[in-house]
């Protein structure tokens, strides 16, 4: 009624478009707002809201266009810098965002939700420290902020203080408890020394408090039909993407028999890239899964008539084992993404092998009956791109040079005064640490100093941060005599990418599955004589190693040889140990008989 009355008044159609927004009429609301700009190309609130429509509607460029004009009318307004940030972020130009969102909490510097977003973007960047920063700021402004809270515990633990990070996610929890803490609790755990049993407890604890009372979505007496003897299988992952876990699912997903098994992909992240396009068409079918809730995707998984689903993520960022607590299958498997039970009830079998879980040793600390695969529970594929092989620098430096690359929450202090006491037998030898965490300044002064008080000179150590290719990162390996695996948190990843640099591994085996991943990794490589049973015999064998220059030189040479002829490279051996345990997992569920094949495949 009132444009009826002056059709001309820009604030009129301003505030017209602005309920026009808030009612959802999208279209609309740009209609109103935009004839408001034209007839007042300086109401800067116009513009801040028609932005935001059109950033609401996905038409990013426009909004943006859109976006700077406001804060170029008004630079005062925080909102504008703030919209602007968000939207430079969504198209990936993490620059321009972080530089608009310092702008905007510089105007409002109380505001936590912000400084928590431009912490995420100073994390994405590895700058660790101003993210900590941030959110120490934001904290001490809204003391209630959890998700401030949740993301300094991430922080602090990529810089290796895990203790702290831990403290840090505690008081997120004890602002409101969630399945997301808990879990971030329990996987943080596994870098201390932990005792298996009570670690068995938590993990079944936090079953009982998120999962237990979730509708069980299968009905598997109905499940049981005629499908040519094909077993459905489900892969559910946020990690379908270049990421440690892709190195040892996608051998796998390229060796299966589409003759016996329909595999199905589950993609429970946003995102991808040429992995992620690798991986789809290693499948029959792919669901971008990532968008619904937990309950939905458990809903597809049903439709899908999903014989056997398989979790790779557990409790790590992005994993969602409320799926699996639905049991939208009738046999459930947790493998390779997370190092322990997942605790959960209507979880049946958890795939290892006898190294990482011996034989009685293992058992009662999961809820899961163990299937011990033959071949080894990891099939890895080294980067297609991988820089070739350089003799060791020990031959030219006449000094040899340790390394160790693993996520600097690894490193622990005992680790540490290991590695000490190696680089104080052999005066003329170097460490190289390369980590995420070494871009914090933080992180380089505190393990240098650690070292320091051990009577290592700095100048022996090089700290390095993270590389921005993968090639960049496997070429540092040429620096490298010796690697040195970290514990109670082997590397998995780091190991292989190592061997397959020529680079040959020492690790120390301890009596829990993540302090074993190492032994089965160089067993199946045909190297257990670098496995260490105690930290002194560790020692040893790092020194007798470091002594043997023909070794290295051997070794070295080798070393790509030797993987191509091992199982730890052999995907069509791993896959068909693996296909056989589905079908003798399916017989005892009842599903139907579905021929084995030999191993060799």
């Amino acid at each position: 009624r009132a444009l009826a009355a002056d059709g001309s008044n820009a604030s009129f159609h301003y505030l017209l478009g602005s309920v026009l927004q808030e009612l959802g009429r999208l279209d609309d609301a740009v209609s109103s707002l935009s004839r408001a700009l034209e007839l007042d190309p300086q109401l800067a609130k116009a513009h801040n809201n028609l932005v935001c429509v059109l950033e609401t509607a996905g038409r990013l460029d426009q909004a943006i266009v859109r976006f700077e004009e406001a804060v170029r009318l008004d630079p005062s307004v925080p909102e504008a810098h703030y919209n602007l940030g968000n939207a430079y972020r969504q198209i990936g130009q993490i620059d321009k965002a972080m530089a608009s969102l310092e702008r905007a909490v510089a105007l409002q510097p109380e505001n936590a939700e912000w400084r928590s977003n431009l912490s995420e973007l100073q994390y994405g960047r590895w700058k660790f420290d101003e993210a900590i920063a941030s959110l120490r700021i934001a904290i001490s402004s809204d003391p209630k902020h959890r998700l401030s809270h949740m993301n300094l515990g991430a922080a602090l633990l990529m810089t290796g203080a895990v203790e702290d990070a831990c403290s840090a996610v505690r008081a997120a929890e004890a602002i409101k408890e969630e399945s997301s803490s808990a879990e971030w609790l329990l996987f943080a755990a596994h870098y201390r020394d932990y005792e298996p049993r009570s670690m068995f407890e938590a993990h079944v604890a936090w079953g009982q408090r998120y999962a237990s009372g979730l509708p069980r979505v299968t009905q598997h007496a109905a499940r049981r039909r005629s499908r040519g003897g094909r077993l459905n299988i489900g892969y559910v992952s946020p990690d379908f993407r270049t990421h440690p876990v892709a190195h040892f699912i996608e051998p796998v997903l390229e060796c299966h028999d589409h003759q016996r098994f329909r595999v199905f992909a589950y993609a429970i992240a946003p995102g991808g890239d040429r992995t992620t396009e690798r991986i789809k068409s290693a499948c029959d079918y792919w669901r971008d899964a990532w968008p619904l809730s937990d309950e939905a995707i458990a809903d597809l998984i049903r439709a899908d008539g999903i014989d056997i689903l398989i979790d790779m993520a557990g409790h790590t960022a992005g994993g969602r084992p409320l799926i699996f607590a639905r049991k939208p299958a009738p046999i459930q498997a947790t493998w390779i993404g997370y190092p322990n039970t997942t605790g959960l009830a209507a979880m049946d079998y958890r795939l290892t092998d006898a190294i990482a879980d011996p034989i009685g040793q293992s058992d009662p600390h999961y809820v899961e009956k163990l299937v011990r695969l033959g071949n080894g529970f990891l099939c890895y594929r080294p980067p297609d791109d991988a820089p070739e092989v350089v003799e060791p620098p020990v031959v030219s430096a006449g000094r040899v040079t340790f390394g160790s690359f693993n996520t600097l929450p690894k490193v622990t202090m005992e680790m540490a005064a290991l590695w000490s006491q190696i680089l104080a037998a052999l005066p003329g030898s170097r460490l190289v640490v390369k980590s995420f965490g070494l871009a914090a300044a933080s992180a380089r002064a505190r393990l240098g100093q650690f070292f320091a008080a051990r009577g290592i000179d700095r100048d022996r150590l090089t700290l390095l941060p993270p590389e921005d290719t993968v090639v960049g990162h496997l070429a540092r390996y040429a620096d490298v005599d010796i690697a040195l695996d970290t514990f109670p948190y082997n590397g998995t990843t780091t190991t292989c990418e190592a061997l397959w640099m020529g680079v040959p591994v020492i690790t120390l085996a301890g009596n829990t599955h993540v302090s074993r991943v190492g032994a089965s990794l160089l067993g199946s490589a045909g190297l257990s004589e670098l496995v260490a049973e105690v930290p002194q015999d560790y020692v040893a064998r790092c020194l007798r190693l470091a002594e043997d220059t023909e070794r290295l030189r051997s070794l070295r040479s080798a070393m790509r040889g030797r993987l191509r002829a091992s199982r730890l490279l052999d995907g069509v051996a791993c896959t068909r140990t693996l296909e056989n345990e589905y079908v003798r997992m399916a017989a005892a569920a009842g599903l139907g008989a579905v021929r084995a094949t030999s191993s060799g495949g």
